[in-house]
């Protein structure tokens, strides 16, 4: 299973880059694990 990743920075802008990668990341470790 995908695994959200919520990381809380003072910087607005970097949160929500990280928030996006975290999403991109989970998405991706989901799309691996069903068709591996």
């Amino acid at each position: 299973m995908g695994r959200f990743i919520f990381v809380e920075l003072e910087d607005i802008e970097s949160n929500q880059i990280i928030r996006t990668l975290s999403l991109l990341v989970n998405f991706a470790t989901t799309f691996a694990t069903t068709f591996n």
